[in-house]
C-alpha cells in the first residue's frame, strides 16, 4: 500500500466516504488461527472480522454473479458487488463457504488447477512453512550453512528473496526433521475437487487463476496465454462450467494489449479479474478488483479509501491502466 493510501485509510477511519458505486473486494484467506504457509506472507482477517465485512455488503450492495458482469456491473451508480477469492485456499471451502451461505452471497474463487488436491504447492506458500520452522530453531548451523544465509540480516527477509526451488525446500524439511505429510494431514493447503465440486452445487462460480501461478512477466506471451487458457480448459473439463473467467496471479500490470487481444479471441464472453482497483482499462470484459484482506480496516473503510484514491489517480493522470 502506498503512502496517499495510507493516508486516506487513515482519513476513512474518521469519515466514511459514501458514493453509489460498484465495488470489487478481494480476498485470498480468513481464519482465527496462524496459518504456518500464509502468516510470513501477508496478513488476513480473522472470522469475526470477515463477518462484518459480510453484513455490510449484504446491507449496502447487491452481490451479482459474474453472468450479469457485462450487461450490469459497468453501468454507473449501482452500489453493486462483486466477490472473489483467489488461491483456492481449504479455508474457502472450510471457513468461508459457510459464512458465504450464511448471508446467502454468492462469489467467485479463482484456483490454480496445479494445486488441487495438494500434490503440487505454491513455492511461496513452502516458503512460509519454511520460515516458520526456522524461526523454531533459529541456530541450527546445518541448515545455515546449507542455505548461505548471513546470520546478520532477517531471517524472513533472505528466505522470500532467496531463489529456493521446492526441491530444496523439502531438503531443508529433511534436515530440520519437519514432516510435511502430517502437516498436510492436519492442515491441507488447497481445496480437493470434491470441495470445489460442492462451491459449484451451492451457487459459487469457479474461475483459472494460472495452472502453476507464475510471474506473468517471467514468461513470454506465448507461455502466458497457455498458463491462462489451460487453468480455464481444465476447469471446463473437470467440472462442466459453460463459462470462461480468470483473474491474474501477482498483478495485471504485465499484461500487454495483444495478450488481451488474444484472450478476447479466444473467448469474446470471457471475463478477466485484475488488481488495480478503480481504474479504466482497454476492454470491458476486464473488472479491476481491490484488496479487501488486511485486518487493518473493515471494508467499509477499504471501500472509502479505494473510491477517494480512484478520484486522486483522475486527477494526476494515472486513472487509465497502461499495456503495451
Amino acid at each position: 500500500m502506498g503512502i496517499v493510501k495510507k493516508l486516506l485509510l487513515k482519513y476513512s477511519k474518521v469519515t466514511t466516504v459514501k458514493l453509489n458505486a460498484n465495488i470489487t473486494p478481494y480476498y485470498h484467506i480468513v481464519s482465527n488461527e496462524n496459518v504456518s504457509h500464509i502468516q510470513h506472507l501477508y496478513s488476513y482477517k480473522n472470522i469475526n472480522q470477515f463477518e462484518e465485512d459480510l453484513i455490510y455488503l449484504q446491507e449496502h450492495y447487491q452481490v451479482i454473479s459474474p453472468d450479469k458482469i457485462v450487461d450490469e456491473f459497468h453501468l454507473k451508480h449501482q452500489k453493486k458487488c462483486i466477490l472473489s477469492f483467489d488461491d483456492g485456499l481449504v479455508e474457502n471451502y472450510t471457513i468461508i463457504l459457510p459464512l458465504l451461505e450464511k448471508y446467502k452471497i454468492k462469489a467467485v474463487f479463482f484456483i490454480n488447477p496445479s494445486f488441487i488436491d495438494n500434490k503440487v504447492f505454491l513455492n511461496k506458500h513452502l516458503k512460509s512453512i519454511l520460515i516458520e520452522e526456522l524461526l523454531k530453531i533459529p541456530h541450527n548451523h546445518i541448515v545455515w550453512n546449507k542455505i548461505k544465509f548471513s546470520k546478520s540480516e532477517n531471517l524472513k527477509n533472505q528466505v522470500l528473496k532467496y531463489e529456493l526451488s521446492n526441491n530444496q525446500i523439502f531438503d531443508l524439511f529433511d534436515v530440520i526433521e519437519f514432516d510435511f505429510k502430517e502437516y498436510l494431514q492436519e492442515r491441507p493447503i488447497y481445496m480437493n475437487k470434491n470441495q470445489i465440486q460442492e462451491l459449484i452445487d451451492k451457487g459459487h462460480f469457479i474461475g483459472g487463476h494460472t495452472m502453476t501461478h507464475p510471474y506473468l512477466n517471467n514468461l513470454n506471451e506465448d507461455e502466458q496465454f497457455a498458463e491462462i487458457t489451460d487453468s480455464i480448459l481444465w476447469i471446463k473439463q473437470y467440472f462442466k462450467v459453460d463459462y470462461n473467467l480468470f483473474s491474474f496471479p501477482y498483478s495485471d500490470n504485465y499484461a500487454s494489449k495483444n495478450l488481451i487481444k488474444r484472450l478476447e479471441n479466444w473467448d469474446k464472453n470471457m471475463i478477466i479479474f485484475g488488481n488495480s482497483s478503480y481504474k479504466k482499462d482497454v476492454s470491458k470484459n476486464i473488472v479491476q478488483r481491490f484488496s479487501a484482506e488486511k485486518p487493518i480496516a473493515p471494508l467499509k473503510n477499504i471501500i472509502s479509501t479505494e473510491l477517494i484514491y480512484m478520484y486522486y489517480t483522475k486527477l494526476v493522470g494515472k486513472f487509465k491502466v497502461k499495456r503495451k
